[in-house]
């Protein structure tokens, strides 16, 4: 009897070892989403991805980029900023050019940017609705740079990492008010009627 005791002690004993280090295990790293492309003029072409969970050093190695419709393949060189971040750099031979960016297990198509004038040019946010459904607010997209200063009315055609789509933008010198959203200020907003397609897909 004591030894039928011991032994169920025992597999108790185990049992609580072994679920207590799953639930001690580190989350596995998952990519949620490619969040920023950029081309600066002092850091290179750069992809921020937005994740979930640690890398391990081989999964940040591992990743590429190619070139589409051409024969380049460039290695994507990766550091894990935090818990929800991984920012990537690549070859500037891929500036300009329709990509192909594979990492964590996921595949993203995008646009890299062609190399920003840096200091010397004009940057502005581009604004697109956030994911919600409805949405509800203005989401930051990213930043648009550009030799001259942007007008009234000026249009952009920019890649937006949320929708992961393009789409075209208009500026707005003091912001656009939407359906009482918060007005962000100053930027390239989405518009629906410039967009025969209707709302991001």
């Amino acid at each position: 009897m004591r030894k039928m005791i011991y032994a169920s002690l025992f597999a108790l004993s185990l049992l609580i070892f072994t679920v207590n280090s799953v639930f001690a295990a580190p989350q596995k790293g998952t990519v949620i989403g490619l969040v920023e492309v950029r081309n600066d003029s002092q850091g290179g072409v750069i992809f921020v991805f937005k994740v979930s969970g640690r890398f391990p050093k081989s999964d940040l190695n591992n990743g590429s980029v190619s070139i589409q419709g051409g024969d380049g393949v460039y290695g994507l060189h990766c550091n894990q900023v935090d818990e929800e971040t991984v920012q990537c750099s690549t070859s500037r031979k891929t500036g300009g050019q329709n990509v192909v960016v594979v990492f964590g297990g996921s595949v993203f198509f995008t646009k890299v940017p062609e190399r920003s004038e840096g200091r010397g040019g004009f940057c502005y946010p581009v604004y697109d609705w956030d994911l919600g459904e409805p949405p509800t607010f203005w989401q930051h997209q990213g930043n648009h740079c550009q030799e001259g200063a942007a007008k009234e009315g000026d249009q952009i055609y920019f890649y937006s990492p949320y929708w992961q789509s393009s789409y075209y933008y208009i500026f707005h010198p003091n912001g656009f008010d939407y359906s009482g959203w918060e007005n962000p200020g100053q930027g390239y907003y989405y518009e629906e009627e410039e967009n025969p397609e209707g709302s991001p897909e």
